[in-house]
């Protein structure tokens, strides 16, 4: 989402401060571009070569947004390459993004377009719940969840069924008040009764 997007004519002010600032060689202000040219906010039209372009930019520069933002951007190409995903999502989650960690723990879990790798997939997700994010340690506590292990959508991606594993990532997640971690929680603790 635009920082101060408010709807279209606000959109278009938004950019071109983001244009400014990467002007001027704000990373940030460069990831943020990326994104809205990426997804065509505020520039009246979408450009994902124009959205790469400046994203690449700002990931060559060590920014870990904007390497996440590539990573997105990848995934808007009609024939994504997914090994580019993994290599920005990698990148950005070196770099302490705990979003780009939690998205690509769950594309090594899933085995999205990738091999499955349950390990690598399980680290990079408790990584971003060590970091503080939420919804990592709410998808860790499903794929330990034990009514999830014949669960056909899991497509066979619980790690290990253990309810107590669960309920410690359900936990830390509720601390970060993530929504579903609470709510999956309290549910985890009826099924331990």
């Amino acid at each position: 989402m635009l920082f101060g997007y408010a709807g279209e004519s606000d959109a278009s002010k938004t950019v071109a401060l983001y244009q400014k600032g990467c002007d001027l060689g704000g990373q940030y202000a460069c990831a943020n571009l990326a994104f809205a040219v990426s997804q065509g906010m505020g520039t009246g039209k979408q450009d994902i070569a124009k959205g790469l372009e400046i994203a690449q930019h700002a990931c060559d520069n060590n920014n870990d947004y904007g390497c996440y933002v590539l990573a997105e951007t990848y995934m808007l190409s009609e024939a994504p390459d997914f090994t580019k995903v993994v290599d920005a999502y990698q990148k950005s989650c070196d770099l302490g993004n705990e979003v780009a960690c939690s998205s690509l723990g769950e594309m090594y879990l899933d085995g999205y377009s990738i091999p499955k790798e349950q390990d690598k997939g399980a680290t990079l997700l408790d990584k971003a719940c060590n970091q503080n994010y939420g919804y990592g340690c709410f998808m860790l506590g499903n794929y330990h969840y034990p009514a999830f292990a014949k669960d056909e959508n899991y497509n066979g991606s619980v790690i290990k069924a253990d309810l107590e594993t669960s309920i410690k990532y359900f936990e830390k997640g509720c601390k970060v008040q993530d929504q579903a971690s609470c709510d999956m929680l309290r549910t985890a603790k009826k099924a331990k009764k």
